[in-house]
């Protein structure tokens, strides 16, 4: 056969498909995972990154990738409910003044009227412009830039008219567009926003001063200074927010794509999975495996692990068993004559190949024919039809695949230059199909009928095909046929009626029709290459796609690549080149890997190096690089490899991009906003919900090793370090303003000082716990959690309100109405502070300063509590203006709060759903991941159940694997008499196979303690009740360097004397019945290797495991017979009895002897 079709592991799916091969490069996989790192500053410092794949651009937080940013850009610009909230906050202040204004009457309240409906009209057609024109996804800047101008310009404007309102009511102004514009049109950059907000300050308080009277206040520089410090507060409030909102979106916006990446890696998991299970048993079978792996939710390897629940006598608990009667059911049993002969001058390379090539040619014939091969034993190859898919033609089915592998021999034979034949013999009856054991596990068939279909090939002959009465009458007299008499060459077909197939009656020519009835026919494709390719024409422009002979590339992936590291590659040139384990084996060149139209391509490097590559860069005739293209060092890496680098990462983030584009596509606005309740905000799904409240306050799910600003321990840091900021200045301030200073705040703010400080050390011991000792993590531990979280936010919300409050018990007593008015500004502030904690609930911060309004407002209107008193001194034009502004004061005080209040509860809901929006694509990518890994994991389980480890791992090098040992145990392993325990009366032996499937996974169990058995290795079960097993298979170098050079074959008999004892235990369990073991023992040289084009076995041959299987055919039940040449090599650990000289087929009379027990010390002496 070809080599690309018999490459390796081979499994069947749609023509169209791709390739997935296993083939990973540990140490390319290595290199791969660190161009995945999500920290890529060269100089890291104790400041954690600001989000993942942050450049180191603290004023304009951005990604460290072009491509990731331009596609962020879109990504938000997707986004217009914030710039359309922000205008319709703008909309309803604009309505409140002009109605305030219509209704209070003032001087020039007309002329402020007109410009307020013109501003009106403005910001709606802003509106209108933002929702429905296509234009604005072009133009986000702009029409951010042209809001935030026209929120500067009408806070500005007012200043025109001196008397329209009172200072307190435009610092609250200016307050609301300062954070507006930080906060909810951050469209702009940073460094933009910082200019555009500062100069409005400037600007709000030089109009401030030049409008107002008093100007000869003593404390004129003190207030100055005041005002100035609460600007510089409102702006760190402002940048805060900015920097952290895009910190988060950009981080939500990294972990979506994580999260697209995961569930993309998900699938292919899957569906290798799902190839493996289906390249051992056919897919009725395994989808019921797959089905109840889903169910259970368990990991596979836990059923191989020994960890079973112990019994009590008289009672069986059953490992999963799935198994299926089925009737009218061909079998075909194939043995090669001559092997014997071929085999003796051919080399174990050879030898397997000329296996896996005459096997994998019938293999594909069982495609042909309709058949569901089940397995090989040595040189027999046997297959059934009509199972696990019932069907009519099964008979013709199996006469026709007899038929052609007599032509395939005769032609293998022709390609060989060998002289080999077959014998095949057909039977048809029931049989019991399913999967017995949990190691090295395969689809099998049992019953009566499969051992005469066995006796059949036995006593056929070569170059015909034999079949018995029952297969004859489902042929429908198609072919010719001679009397077979069978009873003649074998005792065990006495009185069965059997015949030869001569040919066919409709003129020698192949019934085609009726091998598939249903017109589905079986592909053929390659374990070592397992297809899971889609269609994908439109990408067939990009040359990585077809060779250059225009036949489709095989697609590889690696089995072994980490889920989340998810490196994509695409148009890439970078290429390196992977050696076979043969060493005649080809050099594979890994290729790409096409999922649902999109292209994820893998590039893996070998040890030896790796190379970047133009397509019009040629190395000279001598195979040299040129010097201008030799590797350079720069800081510490080669120029080549930081090329590669920056290349990789190009290629990678293109990927990702074209990955999140198509899932937003398909997922629309559901994909970037999740699924919350738009009222509470809590998400709909109770049990994402849970998470959020128990993990979401204090980890990263997704990446819990990296520490970013949008962790949720830092964040909630530096909401603390704000928080003590604001409650610092607040403090401060009321020194120099509220004199004398009221008792409640001299005997408050120690202790309010006091818990500022602790909890602030507190939280920086828990965002950085690596900083400080075991003993102080465990303290912090308490603080921890949903609950204790949002006790602290509110207890640090409340201290800046509390302190304000206590100075403002005082207010009565003032006299200068300059300091009044600092409540008013001083409260605005702390009213902003409720913003704060952006990772608590937004109803309970918005109810706390809801309540502190109120409050301050009935305070302030209540019996003229802090109405202002003129000085007994002054004139009555004096005392006149100062009750008037003590009319005005309330009315406006209470818009401004009340306007305020509505801007904290929307920007509160803003920023708790970014940050449920970041915890929600966490959630989902760290979700995917998990289960990518699981399927992994089981992926790796499976290929290690279906071969050993290190031959796993060779096939995943090369599409083949042979190899000859010198010293290797064989052990042949029969339940004696079980067929006498095997019954077809009751539900046709299922319950007998039950019991079966239950002592084989006590053996696999047994073998799964890798402590006492590390080199013994399980080959296969062979007809249910034998099971095989060899030590010393390993790879050099895998025993201990101190390890006795036949260890392995005194592992090999403790792990047979260990298989009595299952045994007995088993018997305790059993009613009425007891199961006997027999075991034969032989060492020697063996070849292995796997063979096989669509469903790979694993299998040992050659003269040690043909004496090792007569050693349990002819030995004594409840015992272990060994050679003479074994029994020397054991001597040193186990007592023997000579039996004497037994025949054995093929090579005379052997010397055997019976192992007695284990040699003591004083046995030794």
């Amino acid at each position: 056969m070809a080599g690309e079709e018999r490459s390796g592991y081979s499994i069947s799916t749609d023509p169209e498909s791709m390739s997935v091969e296993l083939k990973p490069s540990f140490a390319a996989i290595k290199k791969e995972r660190s161009y995945s790192q999500v920290d890529t500053r060269q100089k890291k410092g104790c400041i954690p990154l600001f989000f993942e794949r942050a450049s180191s651009q603290w004023w304009m937080p951005r990604f460290d990738s072009e491509i990731l940013e331009e596609e962020f850009q879109r990504f938000t610009a997707h986004n217009q409910r914030r710039v359309v909230h922000a205008l319709m906050f703008v909309c309803l202040v604009c309505i409140t003044w002009g109605i305030f204004f219509a209704v209070s009457r003032r001087d020039e309240g007309i002329t402020i009227l007109i410009g307020d409906g013109v501003f009106l009209a403005l910001v709606i057609a802003l509106i209108l412009f933002t929702k429905f024109s296509k234009l604005y996804k072009k133009c986000v800047s702009c029409v951010s830039l042209l809001a935030s101008v026209l929120l500067i310009t009408m806070e500005l404007s007012l200043f025109g008219f001196p008397k329209a309102l009172m200072n307190p009511a435009r610092f609250c102004m200016c307050t609301c567009v300062i954070v507006l514009i930080y906060t909810m049109i951050h469209s702009l950059h940073l460094y933009i926003c910082i200019l555009m907000t500062v100069a409005f300050s400037v600007a709000h308080e030089v109009l401030s001063d030049v409008v107002t009277t008093e100007k000869g206040s003593d404390n004129r520089l003190v207030e100055i200074i005041c005002r100035l410090v609460l600007h510089m507060c409102i702006h760190l409030f402002g940048i805060q927010i900015f920097f952290m909102a895009q910190t988060r979106e950009r981080s939500t916006f990294w972990k979506v794509g994580q999260c697209v990446v995961a569930r993309r890696d998900l699938e292919i998991e899957k569906q290798v999975k799902e190839q493996m299970i289906r390249s051992v048993m056919p897919d009725l079978v395994a989808k019921e495996l797959l089905h109840l792996d889903e169910e259970t939710e368990e990991d596979p390897k836990d059923s191989s692990n020994g960890k079973k629940k112990r019994r009590n006598k008289g009672q069986m608990v059953f490992r999963p068993f799935q198994m299926h009667r089925m009737e009218n059911v061909s079998i075909l049993f194939a043995d090669i004559v001559g092997f014997t002969k071929m085999s003796g001058n051919k080399s174990a390379e050879q030898l397997v190949r000329l296996l896996n090539d005459l096997f994998g040619r019938f293999d594909r014939l069982t495609e042909i024919n309709n058949c569901e091969k089940i397995s090989t034993l040595g040189d027999c190859y046997y297959c059934v039809a009509g199972c696990p898919e019932a069907t009519a033609h099964h008979a013709f089915n199996c006469v026709e695949m007899g038929l052609d592998m007599l032509e395939q021999i005769k032609e293998f034979d022709e390609d060989t230059k060998n002289e080999v034949d077959m014998r095949v013999g057909v039977h048809t009856g029931t049989v019991l199909c399913g999967v017995v054991g949990t190691l090295r596990f395969k689809f099998d068939v049992w019953s009566n009928d499969v051992n005469l279909a066995n006796r059949m090939e036995t006593a056929g002959l070569p170059g015909r095909v034999h079949i018995t009465e029952a297969t004859r009458k489902f042929l429908a007299g198609h072919y010719i046929v001679e009397d077979g008499n069978a009873g003649s060459r074998h005792q065990g077909l006495e009185g069965i009626k059997t015949y030869f197939i001569v040919g066919r009656k409709n003129g020698m020519k192949k019934p085609m029709n009726l091998l598939h009835p249903t017109g589905r026919g079986k592909k053929s494709t390659n374990l070592n290459s397992i297809n899971v390719t889609m269609n994908a024409s439109h990408h067939h422009h990009n040359h990585h796609h077809s060779s250059p002979q225009g036949k489709k590339k095989h697609v590889k992936i690696s089995e072994q690549v980490t889920s989340s590291d998810a490196m994509f590659n695409s148009d890439s040139n970078i290429s390196s080149q992977g050696e076979s384990s043969s060493d005649n084996g080809p050099k594979v060149l890994k290729g790409n890997l096409k999922v649902k139209h999109d292209v994820i391509e893998m590039e893996y490097y070998s040890c030896s190096g790796t190379s970047i590559k133009s397509d019009d860069e040629e190395e000279d005739s001598n195979g040299r690089v040129p010097e201008d293209r030799r590797s350079s060092q720069v800081l510490g890496i080669s120029l080549n490899e930081a090329l590669m680098r920056d290349t990789l990462r190009t290629n990678n983030d293109t990927q990702l991009v074209s990955l999140m584009s198509q899932e937003r596509a398909l997922a629309g606005d559901e994909y970037l906003h999740g699924s919350m309740n738009p009222c509470t905000l809590q998400f709909q799904d109770k049990y994402i919900e849970r998470r959020y409240q128990n993990e979401g306050q204090d980890c990263t799910l997704l990446n819990p090793s990296v520490t970013t600003f949008a962790s949720p321990r830092v964040n909630f840091f530096i909401d603390v370090l704000l928080s003590n900021i604001i409650y610092l200045v607040i403090m401060i301030l009321g020194f120099p303003l509220y004199q004398p200073v009221p008792l409640a705040v001299i005997i408050l703010s120690p202790f309010s000082l006091l818990i500022e400080i602790t909890l602030f050390f507190l939280t920086v011991a828990r965002a950085f716990p690596r900083m400080y000792s075991a003993c102080m993590n465990s303290v912090v531990g308490y603080i921890s959690g949903w609950f204790i979280s949002h006790l602290i936010g509110a207890l640090l919300m409340c201290l800046p309100m509390g302190t304000l409050f206590a100075n403002f018990m005082n207010c009565g007593e003032l006299r200068n109405p300059r300091s009044r008015d600092f409540y008013s500004l001083i409260f605005a502030l702390a009213l902003l502070h409720f913003c704060n904690f952006t990772q608590l609930s937004s109803w309970m911060k918005t109810g706390l300063a809801a309540v502190f309004s109120i409050t301050y407002i009935v305070l302030l209107n209540y019996d003229n509590f802090c109405a202002f008193q003129p000085i007994i001194e002054g004139t009555g034009i004096d005392q006149a203006k100062a009750l008037s502004e003590n009319d005005r004061l309330g009315p406006e005080i209470m818009v401004c709060i009340g306007l305020l209040l509505v801007f904290v509860c929307l920007l509160n809901r803003q920023l708790e759903m970014t940050v449920r929006r970041n915890f929600s694509g966490d959630e989902e990518a760290a979700k995917d991941k998990r289960k990518a890994q699981t399927h992994k994991e089981q992926a790796a389980w499976l290929l290690e159940s279906i071969f050993p480890k290190h031959v796993a791992d060779a096939l995943k090098l090369s599409s083949h694997y042979s190899r000859n040992y010198e010293n290797v145990g064989v052990i042949f392993a029969s339940i004696v008499n079980f067929s006498d325990f095997y019954e077809e009366n009751f539900e046709g032996g299922k319950e007998c196979i039950r019991v079966l499937n239950e002592l084989v996974g006590d053996f696999d169990d047994l073998l799964s303690d890798k402590t006492q058995f590390s080199q013994v290795e399980k080959i296969k079960t062979v007809n249910g009740s034998t099971f095989m097993a060899g030590a010393g298979l390993y790879p050099e170098g895998c025993m201990k360097k101190d390890a006795h050079p036949y260890d392995h074959l005194k592992q090999l008999v403790k792990f047979a004397l260990g298989m009595f004892k299952v045994v007995d235990r088993f018997n305790e369990h059993m009613l009425g019945f007891e199961f006997q073991l027999r075991l034969g023992f032989n060492a020697g040289p063996v070849t292995a290797g796997v063979i096989g084009s669509t469903k790979l076995l694993y299998d040992i041959w050659g003269d040690t495991v043909n004496i090792a299987s007569r050693m349990d055919s002819t030995g004594l039940t409840g015992r272990i017979q060994v050679s003479e040449a074994s029994k020397k090599l054991l001597d040193e650990f186990f007592t023997f009895e000579r039996r004497g000289a037994i025949a054995v087929k093929g090579k005379g009379d052997i010397t055997t002897y019976l192992l007695t027990g284990k040699r003591t010390v004083c046995n030794i002496l």
